[in-house]
């Protein structure tokens, strides 16, 4: 356990470096439930890019583990391209956040 910018030590994960009591981090993007067009846009083409160069799995963090990325990132994507106005789907949506943000990390 490390400090967190909140001071909440027993909250805080060194190996995720997230703080879940106040959703402080220092690598992804703060949970949003809608996400603008041009966010989006961004991070589909990020995605569609990069493809061919996504790893079998991915330990996203402490507690999530992808052992199939490349069809979740698809699945995920075609969240974006069908639901991107629903705040139903802004937890799957942040997560192609966070992977794309590890990815970025590894390399």
């Amino acid at each position: 356990m490390r400090d967190c910018v909140c001071k909440s030590t027993k909250y805080f994960s060194i190996i995720g470096g997230f703080c879940y009591f106040c959703s402080k981090d220092k690598h992804f993007m703060k949970y949003k439930k809608t996400y603008t067009a041009k966010e989006l846009g961004a991070l589909t083409s990020w995605f569609r890019k990069h493809k061919a160069d996504l790893p079998a799995s991915l330990q996203l963090d402490v507690a999530t583990f992808i052992p199939n990325l490349p069809q979740t990132v698809e699945k995920y994507l075609d969240i974006v391209e069908r639901h991107s106005n629903s705040a139903t789907f802004g937890a799957q949506i942040f997560h192609l956040f966070k992977i794309k943000a590890k990815l970025e990390e590894a390399s």
